[in-house]
């Protein structure tokens, strides 16, 4: 069940990146199904059953967090003042009236 939560968080993470929070309804409930279709598949008792599917709608949630605020983290390194110059020197334009 572990592995399955794990994936929920990592369909999570992939849905923050790239959608808006209206997507993540759809990941939630196949997630919560498929965990659902594995607990009894492997036999589980009626509590692990919904607690496997309250875990991975939980993590699916956390990370669509952790996933939406992903790129704020990445920031561009700053480019050095003579490497701007350099590139700007030769795009001079001449106007000729």
């Amino acid at each position: 069940m572990t592995v399955a939560i794990a994936l929920s968080a990592l369909a999570g993470m992939a849905v923050g990146l790239r959608f808006t929070v209206l997507m993540s309804t759809p990941v939630i409930l196949a997630a919560m199904g498929a965990c659902a279709a594995i607990a009894l598949h492997n036999g589980a008792d009626v509590g692990a059953l919904l607690g496997t599917v309250a875990l991975s709608g939980l993590a699916v949630q956390v990370g669509y967090f952790c996933g939406s605020f992903a790129p704020l983290l990445a920031k561009p390194a700053p480019v050095p003042q003579e490497e701007t110059r350099a590139s700007h020197a030769g795009s001079y334009r001449f106007v000729s009236e």
